[in-house]
């Protein structure tokens, strides 16, 4: 990921500050027990199939939504960024220990993000992170792996440079 801000724009949260602050959390919260990392290639095969090594977190970004316009003339939309955290854990005793060891991972996720605001690297600060829900993501090796949503809310303000344009001459 860059170093530069995605998004530069006056009180627009660039998504990489964003994703780098949930995984400092995340670091930070849980320590060296569990790999934080960001998901990328090294977490899939061949094939594309999830091969994350337990016990592991996997933070991605989902999606980014305008929200409803809140001065469409001056192109300020109340908006939202949705990351995801992928949750892998391992429990040799069988299958259904080992979901409930990453359904476990997936509530110690939620504590430390939930309500979460975030410092990024800007100097500003997000609203508190909202819990979007938890989904199954069947893994090869271990078995089930969980992926956990959160949606930061985001007031987004665009220069609109053409929101008066001038007469064609």
């Amino acid at each position: 990921m860059s170093t530069t801000p995605l998004n530069p724009v006056a009180g627009e949260f660039a998504i990489d500050q964003v994703w780098f602050a949930i995984e400092d959390l995340l670091r930070q919260e849980l320590g060296d027990a569990i790999d934080v990392d960001s998901i990328g290639e090294k977490d899939f095969d061949e094939q594309g199939d999830l091969t994350i090594n337990p016990p592991a977190a996997r933070v991605g970004f989902a999606d980014e939504k305008a929200g409803q316009p809140l001065d469409p003339q001056n192109a300020t939309y109340n908006g939202e960024q949705m990351f995801f955290v992928v949750c892998a854990a391992e429990d040799m005793r069988g299958t259904k220990e080992q979901r409930l060891a990453s359904l476990r991972l997936v509530a110690q996720i939620k504590h430390q993000l939930v309500g979460a605001r975030l410092w990024l690297k800007d100097g500003t600060q997000t609203e508190p992170l909202i819990f979007a829900g938890t989904s199954p993501l069947p893994t090869k090796a271990i078995g089930m792996a969980y992926v956990a949503g959160f949606i930061v809310p985001n007031v987004a303000q665009f220069a609109a440079p053409n929101a008066y344009p001038t007469e064609a001459s």
